[in-house]
């Protein structure tokens, strides 16, 4: 090698991969890539390898022995680990090299703005791998990452949801339409997947132009979707099918599908609905169900005359005054307006509206009385006949020898007839042939316990006998009536030693 100068007196420093001119000093080469491996010894006389590490990443570090892995810095070392759990993640489920280069890019800026401290570097991975996605309008959701790392999605959301925040990021709204071809493959419609597909889409673009798709999460809108495009195209696929594919509940999917039956889409047949395009829009479904305030105002108004009403009945009940007939029957009038029915949220409600401030002295039963005058009449008569009723000889005559057969009940088998209980007792055949089995059964048991006895009489009969361990109870200690004493027992317990002097403990207390 020549340098510029014109000399050939070159030399190279393989420590730092460098080659510099000798006549004018003049760097000709450094960072030297070789694959050749070459260990110096240190002055500790310890043996390391050569050269410097150059990453994946493109990095070459120095200091430190093998390559100066343990010298890295912190944050690479962090990115590196990244680079790994992004590479992993992104090879599951199936993405190309430029989502994991893109991936990297924001985990390395998670890892600038300190987001990694506190968090598993495999969720802050995923969700960075999950926003190139969105960016990219590619069919992996959010849930499909928690299914790799068996978390639950909701953690994984959060940390979404912070990660965009720190980092300013601006993602599109995610389109239901691009996860239609995935859950279309997954059930299985053979040659008509792309014809239901289509049809799934126009849905779609039906919701959204009516107002459903928005603000509601696309699994379920995808659900409903692909629910009614089955069955339109002959397929009979259940809810409970449907939510194994988009992963959602089989209320979500219930909903969407009464939202849609209230547009004006709905109505239209299949050829319609392929064909036609309406330019109408239905309002969102928040404004299905209004509350009308013309009928507030009206229950109000009744509710005010009725108040009113009453008002002017407890002061008449105050002041003493003899009614009419006809101010009686102008009180029960409003003692029955005082039910009104009240729609709320598609259910009728009848609420009282008899005010509060109504004195205890005012006359109820009077006007109940004005309303039915033959209910006590009524009561009477009933009393009447249940006493007559419970009064029968047939009945009192029925229910003493009820009585007496539970008294003389005696429990002996004299009801029992003799075939059924000599069908129960074994003959002297049957007890031997049990017998027999049984000893069959419990053969190794008898031998053991035999053995067992065998060798219990021997050991008598030579003087050897065996002490019978000791009950596991422990005896309780006795309560300590002073300080000291409490200080010897636990001396005594702990056996601490044996040299202590315990006639200290009664000068120290």
């Amino acid at each position: 090698m020549r340098c510029r100068c014109g000399s050939s007196k070159v030399e190279s420093d393989p420590s730092t991969g460098t080659v510099y001119c000798v006549g004018c000093g003049e760097v000709l080469e450094e960072n030297t890539m070789v694959s050749e491996v070459s260990f110096h010894e240190m002055s500790g006389g310890k043996t390391v390898l050569s050269g410097s590490y150059a990453g994946e990443s493109g990095r070459i570090s120095s200091g430190g022995p093998f390559g100066g892995r343990g010298g890295r810095a912190g944050q690479e070392q962090a990115m590196e680990n990244g680079r790994q759990k992004i590479a992993r993640l992104s090879f599951a489920l199936h993405l190309s090299e430029r989502f994991r280069e893109a991936a990297q890019r924001y985990y390395n800026l998670a890892v600038v703005n300190r987001f990694t401290r506190g968090r598993k570097s495999d969720h802050v991975a995923a969700v960075c791998l999950y926003i190139v996605c969105r960016n990219e309008q590619s069919s992996q959701m959010l849930i499909d990452f928690s299914d790799l790392l068996q978390v639950n999605v909701f953690m994984l959301g959060a940390t979404f949801l912070k990660l965009v925040r720190v980092l300013c990021l601006k993602l599109p709204l995610v389109d239901p339409s691009i996860y239609i071809s995935r859950f279309a493959a997954a059930l299985d419609f053979g040659e008509y997947t792309q014809r239901v597909a289509q049809d799934a889409v126009r849905l779609v673009q039906r919701m959204d132009r009516d107002w459903i798709r928005t603000g509601r999460r696309p699994a379920g809108i995808c659900g409903a979707c692909l629910l009614i495009a089955a069955r339109v195209n002959g397929f009979r696929r259940t809810t409970r099918e449907m939510i194994y594919i988009v992963k959602v509940a089989d209320v979500t999917i219930q909903k969407r599908l009464k939202e849609f039956n209230t547009t004006d889409s709905s109505n239209l047949s299949v050829r319609d609905f392929r064909t036609m395009w309406l330019e109408t829009e239905a309002d969102p479904p928040a404004f299905s169900t209004p509350i009308n305030d013309a009928n507030l105002e009206k229950g109000s108004g009744e509710v005010a005359s009725i108040r009113a009403a009453d008002d002017e009945a407890t002061q008449v009940a105050q002041s003493g005054e003899d009614d009419d007939a006809t101010q009686v029957e102008k009180r029960v009038e409003d003692e029955d307006a005082t039910q009104v029915e009240i729609p709320v949220e598609g259910r009728d409600v009848v609420k009282s509206k008899k005010p509060d401030n109504v004195d205890a002295n005012y006359d109820i039963p009077e006007t109940s009385d004005a309303v039915n005058p033959d209910v006590e009449n009524d009561a009477a008569e009933l009393e009447k006949e249940l006493a007559t009723w419970m009064n029968d000889k047939s009945l009192m005559e029925a229910t003493e020898a009820l009585e007496v057969g539970k008294q003389n009940q005696d429990e002996s088998l004299s009801d029992v007839d003799d075939e059924e209980i000599e069908a129960m007792i074994l003959t002297n055949d049957e007890v031997n042939a049990k017998t027999i089995v049984w000893y069959n059964a419990n053969k190794e048991y008898l031998e053991e316990m035999a053995a067992k006895a065998r060798k219990q009489e021997m050991d008598r009969k030579n003087g050897i006998f065996t002490k019978k361990g000791k009950s596991g109870k422990r005896k309780r200690p006795t309560q300590a009536n002073t300080p000291a004493e409490a200080a010897k027992q636990l001396v005594i317990q702990k056996k601490l030693s044996k040299k202590i002097n315990q006639a200290v403990f009664d000068d120290m207390f």
